[in-house]
């Protein structure tokens, strides 16, 4: 993530995408009760929206097309930010009917259809299909509910975003990690597991579908502005995740971070591709995240020296 609120001085600002997951889970859990309906108390307003985001005038739910989309009474078509609902497996006889997506759809119908809605944009207005992208929020008797975290807290989806997409990813994936804990709704079933970048064949049967995946860094390597996540000592056939050159150069902070990175374990998730071995191309900041820091090896050297009589 390339944007985060203000620290005091006396503390280093960290990004959210480079925060531990557990390091926000209690700010995270606060902001769960207070936006997925948890909290009882009543107020004559709304309260502002998390993360600065800003609501257009509210739009009625006339369908849910699935676990993430639906149509609203101007005739557009709204995509919820993020989340991303669980799709079957690929190597399913019947898509259409697989369970978990049935339940996401079914969880968003419920709580959407026929209801008005606060649509917060943020990032790309829309996506290569026309469809509206943004944050949705339904408020009932002057408590405002938060859409896709009540579906991430539910397990009925993944955190998604785009880069450009950054408020609210750290409160989301937080509220993810939460649900993938207790196992809830998608975590329960072993298709969205989340898989080891040591894997490597099974990354590859797993080719054209999102994942999360997590391993340790083993190298970073450059070649024409791209950034390379070496998983393994052998790029031709261990997973790794590329950044482009736009995503490495469109904030310095992190790209500079980045550099720190070789030993740290991470998760990182998106589209498994065959480009040598198993690949990701890293979509986002937010989609990086660092579970446990590099070794500092430079202590490591000097508590390995032997000591002077």
């Amino acid at each position: 993530m390339m944007a985060g609120p203000t620290h005091p001085s006396t503390e280093p600002f960290v990004p959210p995408s480079l925060r531990h997951p557990h390091a926000i889970a209690a700010r995270a859990a606060l902001l769960a009760l207070s936006t997925i309906g948890a909290v009882e108390a009543r107020a004559a307003e709304p309260a502002p929206l998390p993360c600065g985001l800003v609501a257009e005038p509210p739009r009625a739910v006339v369908d849910v097309v699935d676990g993430d989309t639906v149509t609203l009474d101007d005739g557009s078509t709204l995509r919820l930010l993020g989340t991303l609902p669980p799709k079957p497996p690929i190597t399913s006889p019947e898509p259409e009917r697989w369970p978990p997506a049935d339940a996401s759809k079914a969880a968003l119908a419920a709580l959407l259809t026929g209801a008005s809605i606060e649509i917060a944009p943020a990032g790309h207005a829309r996506d290569r299909y026309g469809r509206r992208r943004a944050h949705a929020f339904l408020t009932r008797d002057g408590a405002r509910m938060w859409v896709a975290a009540h579906l991430l807290a539910e397990g009925h989806a993944r955190y998604y975003g785009l880069a450009g997409e950054a408020p609210c990813a750290d409160e989301l994936l937080a509220i993810e990690d939460t649900a993938r804990t207790r196992g809830a709704g998608l975590w329960a079933n072993a298709t969205y597991a989340v898989r080891s970048a040591g894997h490597t064949s099974e990354l590859m049967r797993l080719r054209s579908t999102f994942q999360l995946v997590e391993g340790r860094i083993a190298r970073l390597g450059r070649s024409q502005g791209r950034i390379y996540l070496n998983f393994g000592p052998d790029w031709r056939t261990d997973f790794t995740v590329g950044i482009s050159s736009r995503l490495a150069g469109a904030d310095a902070g992190w790209l500079s971070r980045l550099a720190a990175l070789e030993g740290a374990r991470v998760r990182v998730r998106g589209w498994i591709e065959r480009r040598n071995g198993p690949y990701i191309e890293l979509e986002a900041p937010a989609l990086l995240e660092v579970l446990e820091p590099a070794p500092d090896r430079a202590a490591e050297e000097r508590a390995d020296r032997p000591r002077s009589p």
